[in-house]
């Protein structure tokens, strides 16, 4: 009996320790190497495989398409009660025809699966919500048919892996107010600068916020802003405080602001993080980690970044580095770390830590191995990792102009790759000792807690070739050509592990806003002749492919393409400093269009002072009244920033501070397109403006001057009404400049725009005459059967239109106006005006006399004509 209850006792001690033992157990990893918050989910392990077999799409109001993406996402992984496993029998870029927005469950997409390139999702964006989602080696390149992020993970407990974002309209990748998101190793770059927002410039990286949220070892590139903009804390409002670690990532080329927000912030980690400002970086934020937003204290452990080029800050982050809105005393300065964890099924919390690095050693572990590598690193990436090392780089307007779509080759498994289609394939089934048909053994454990469809997945090495190198030589960025020549590109190109098979040379014509093939060149020396080369500005292109078909896209050397039709009398020169020398062009058969280009900017220094012009003028001096007009457009309608101007321009004198006038067309934040009047009344003084809503692009409009007065005027009917929009009085001296006038609003960077203007049906016209302006032709009296009418003809010798008091007037014999008749009226330039008067005579008109002038205005009746006479003898 004591053996019995002895052995109940033991049996009780060890059941009773079960639990203990569970809750202490490690959970399984979502695979090896996952790290960070979401570190412990399942994704679709055991669950059921679905093969994507398709690189086709459909849209809501079309029938579905087994095989597709969209298909296993939309019907197959919806359900909370089973598991998906996608994999992928296909390779090459699925066109998406609509956003993909969908919640699924319990679902692991194998981006690594796919044979040859691997695969990419473009066009439209993908928002996935739900819940236990592990992608892992996809490419999601967004485009600008629609407004939205590139990528939205809109779920709870979500593992992205070595993947790569770009190309968005607003944020390339957003998550805010979940939880336990880990994205890690993967490439988030190349947002949409100037596309569609109605913000203008907005290429933003992304908002993510969040409780137990974890973005390490990522590359995150050639984003204007938000980079990242954490959200905002909503403990109070959906209980879900901001909790969130960003470590041993890859900041390159932010624009106007690296990272910021983060209001109210409960715990927030920023270390050991690789910063390196790009030519687009802003020199005010060269120096930036980040930029807390917030009024009411957050809390912020911020150790251990380095910020390439300066020592002070890599040494103390918080030494300049850390830069809040309101002032260091709204931020709580964390002595350690927030703890980052993982709440498991039974309720149990285990910590969900980083292995961490050290930022330089960041730096060239995330270059090596960011994005989605497998089966190969596409060509977009390889160029963008390049960009970073060597410090180049721009920020995308359109895909096109980024260089396009990677070239991705559609290959197809072949039937009998996987007979059971467990999404193993035979090969490696026989050689683990696994039956190639039987879809059951795929799902089973390993005897590690991963299934044997999970080990052969985590298995998968990619092709093992490294990129080729590639590189355009000549002709050197913002090279000045001309049109209709023939232009010599040159490129170097070498494999380390292979050999180059081919380099290919295109271009971006940033009119059209198309990538246009030019030729492919298969061995050394890279050289192709671009023969009768457009004009425009044009990004050159080179991409190098080796042996093994592994691609790399070469950084863009922009050049500008000059028309060399003469501009005549006119004269173009630039005015200030400007970085890169302005052109101009006769465009058409007529001598009455221009393309105008240029840099810099009108009306701002680099001190935010707006006492100095920089810019491009197509000009003549002439002296005083005088009227331009031009129909304006943009030429490359993507490739400005805010703020970008193109005008008519009346300007004291050629010095960067003159007093000036200038009626405008400018892109701007928010508005679209709207006409400015600009001014600057004093030299040195500031830059006031006028504002008209937006306008449809092209504009007509016109700049005039009479005396000191200088108007701006729009036309919306083609000439035969114009409004005002601004005037201002200027100190003009009798000789004045007038012209056509276009800046590219340039930053305080190292990045130029380029502005390229067509000024169109351009006219000049100027009061050069001497004497008087209008010419007084003869009287006519015209005998009627009562009172006889008397007109005479007024001819405007001016070219500009003028305005005229017309008189006819009745004198007796001593001189005394007995009658007169007028008319206030506008007379165009070189233009004729007829005016009759009809008078009563009385029956004896001798010594009587009629005479024709013009006045200037009726208040001050100084005549600028000569004066007609008719005597009357009866």
């Amino acid at each position: 009996m004591k053996k019995i209850i002895a052995m109940l006792s033991f049996l009780f001690i060890v059941a009773s320790l079960v639990p203990s033992l569970a809750e202490a157990a490690e959970p399984i990893t979502a695979f090896p190497g996952a790290e960070g918050a979401a570190m412990y989910i399942t994704g679709g392990r055991g669950g059921d495989v679905y093969e994507v077999t398709s690189l086709d799409d459909y849209t809501s109001s079309e029938t579905p398409i087994p095989g597709t993406l969209r298909y296993g996402l939309v019907k197959v992984a919806n359900s909370t009660s089973k598991s998906t496993v996608i994999v992928f029998r296909v390779s090459g870029t699925i066109h998406l025809k609509e956003k993909i927005k969908t919640n699924v469950y319990n679902l692991t997409i194998a981006g690594q699966t796919s044979p040859g390139d691997g695969i990419a999702i473009g066009n439209y964006s993908v928002s996935l919500g739900g819940s236990n989602i592990i992608l892992r080696y996809l490419r999601f390149r967004g485009g600008f048919a629609e407004l939205d992020d590139t990528f939205s993970p809109n779920a709870p407990k979500m593992m992205i892996d070595h993947c790569s974002f770009s190309w968005s309209t607003d944020e390339v990748l957003s998550s805010k107010d979940k939880s336990s998101i880990t994205v890690q190793w993967s490439i988030i770059s190349d947002s949409l600068n100037m596309s569609i927002h109605d913000k203008g410039a907005h290429g933003y990286g992304g908002i993510w916020g969040g409780t137990n949220m974890t973005f390490h070892h990522n590359l995150i590139a050639n984003n204007n802003s938000r980079n990242p903009r954490l959200d905002r804390d909503f403990r109070l409002e959906k209980d879900a405080p901001l909790l969130f670690d960003l470590r041993n990532n890859v900041f390159y080329n932010w624009g106007a602001n690296s990272g910021y927000g983060g209001e109210n912030a409960t715990g927030v980690n920023v270390v050991n993080n690789y910063y390196k400002a790009g030519p687009a970086t802003f020199d005010d934020v060269k120096n930036r980690i980040f930029n807390p937003w917030s009024e009411q204290p957050g809390n912020y452990y911020i150790e251990g970044n380095y910020v390439d080029g300066y020592p002070e800050i890599s040494a103390n982050n918080w030494a300049g580095g850390v830069q809040p809105e309101y002032g260091l005393g709204t931020v709580n300065r964390l002595q350690s770390p927030v703890p980052i964890t993982y709440k498991n099924t039974d309720g149990t919390t285990v910590d969900t830590s980083v292995t961490t690095d050290s930022a330089t050693d960041t730096y060239s572990k995330v270059l090596e191995h960011a994005g989605a590598i497998l089966p190969k690193r596409d060509s977009l990436d390889a160029r963008i990792v390049n960009d970073v090392r060597n410090g180049l780089g721009k920020f995308a307007n359109t895909p096109d102009g980024d260089g396009g779509f990677p070239a991705l080759t559609e290959t197809t498994l072949s039937a009998d790759y996987d007979s059971d289609h467990d999404g193993i394939p035979n090969s490696w089934e026989e050689a683990h000792g696994l039956d190639a048909n039987n879809t059951a053994d795929g799902k089973a454990d390993s005897g590690d807690g991963f299934t044997y469809l999970e080990k052969y997945l985590n298995s998968l090495l990619g092709n093992g070739s490294g990129n080729p190198s590639v590189a355009i030589t000549s002709p050197s960025a913002n090279a000045m050509l001309q049109a209709n020549r023939d232009i010599v590109i040159d490129a170097t190109a070498s494999d380390s592990d292979g050999t180059v098979s081919k380099v290919e040379f295109s271009f971006y014509d940033t009119q059209a806003m198309k990538l246009i093939p030019l030729g492919t060149v298969t061995s050394a020396p890279y050289s192709y002749t671009w023969t009768n080369a457009p004009e425009g500005t044009h990004y050159l292109y080179a991409k190098a492919t080796d042996n093994s078909g592994t691609q790399t896209l070469s950084s863009m050397v922009v050049i500008h393409v000059n028309g060399t039709g003469g501009i005549g009398a006119w004269t173009s020169a630039d005015v200030g400093s400007v970085t890169i020398p302005g052109t101009s062009s006769v465009s058409g058969a007529e001598n009455s269009s221009f393309i105008v280009k240029g840099t810099g900017k009108i009306g701002a220094t680099s001190d935010g002072i707006q006492s100095k012009d920089a810019f491009q003028y197509t000009y003549r001096d002439i002296s005083g009244d005088m009227e331009l007009s031009s129909t304006i457009n943009f030429q490359n309608p993507s490739e400005y920033d805010n703020g970008v101007k193109s005008g008519l321009m009346i300007r004291q004198d050629l010095t960067a501070d003159s007093p000036f006038a200038m009626i405008t067309v400018m892109k701007e934040e928010y508005y679209g397109t709207r006409i400015h009047f600009m001014s600057r009344s004093t030299r040195g003084d500031l830059v006031v403006t006028t504002a008209k809503p937006n306008v449809e692009l092209p504009a007509l409009l016109k700049i005039s001057r009479y005396g000191n007065e200088v108007k701006g005027l729009i036309s919306i009917d083609g000439g035969a009404n114009w409004e005002v929009v601004g005037s201002v009085t200027l100190d003009l001296p009798d000789h004045a400049y007038i012209g056509m006038a276009v800046d590219a609003t340039k930053s305080t960077n190292n990045f130029n725009y380029y502005n390229s203007s067509l000024f169109g049906n351009t006219k000049l016209r100027t009061d050069n005459v001497t004497g008087a302006v209008f010419t007084t032709g003869n009287l006519q009296l015209n005998e009627n059967d009562g009172d006889p009418s008397v007109s005479v003809q007024f001819s405007n010798r001016s070219e500009l239109d003028k305005n005229g008091v017309l008189v006819i007037s009745l004198y007796d014999a001593d001189g005394n106006i007995v009658n007169y008749s007028y008319t206030s009226d506008l007379v165009e330039g070189q233009g004729i005006r007829t005016l009759t008067a009809n008078f009563q005579l009385p029956e004896d008109a001798a010594g009587y006399k009629l005479k024709a002038f013009v006045w200037d205005k009726l208040a001050s009746k100084q005549v600028i004509s000569n004066v007609a006479e008719l005597p009357l003898t009866q």
